[in-house]
């Protein structure tokens, strides 16, 4: 016999879609009851694969929403931070224009330069 890396299939790694591929089993077990002879053993021999089929569907919908939530957490956190950039800038103008001291555009300065940095780490996590 050829020795193989794994002696059975990957489950799914969600919690709620193992549930949802136990409970398919059971369902489908119940349902294979109520089937004529000729057609209960051959229905018996797919139950595995029905829980095994609906457990890996869920799990692909139940990541596919979280990788959708984590793009738009990036996206909202990429707006907040640009945004509040465009607001240091306009507070940086208005002092400015009315003569503050040098030490307040400092930590304005500062302040804009965090911010971009900030905005790099989030681009880079959202690209990559």
């Amino acid at each position: 016999m050829t020795p193989r890396r794994s002696e059975t299939l990957p489950e799914p790694r969600h919690p709620f879609s193992r549930w949802a591929g136990g409970a398919t089993v059971a369902i489908w077990a119940l349902g294979v009851q109520a089937l004529p002879p000729a057609l209960k053993a051959i229905a018996a021999l797919f139950t595995p694969a029905a829980g095994y089929l609906v457990g890996h569907l869920v799990d692909g919908v139940v990541s596919q929403i979280n990788r959708s939530q984590e793009r738009k957490r990036q996206t909202d956190d990429l707006s907040k931070n640009k945004s509040a950039i465009e607001k240091l800038y306009l507070e940086r103008d208005t002092a400015l224009s009315t003569g503050c001291d040098p030490s307040t555009l400092k930590v304005i300065d500062e302040a804009i330069e965090e911010l971009n940095i900030k905005r790099i780490r989030l681009i880079k996590q959202t690209a990559g």
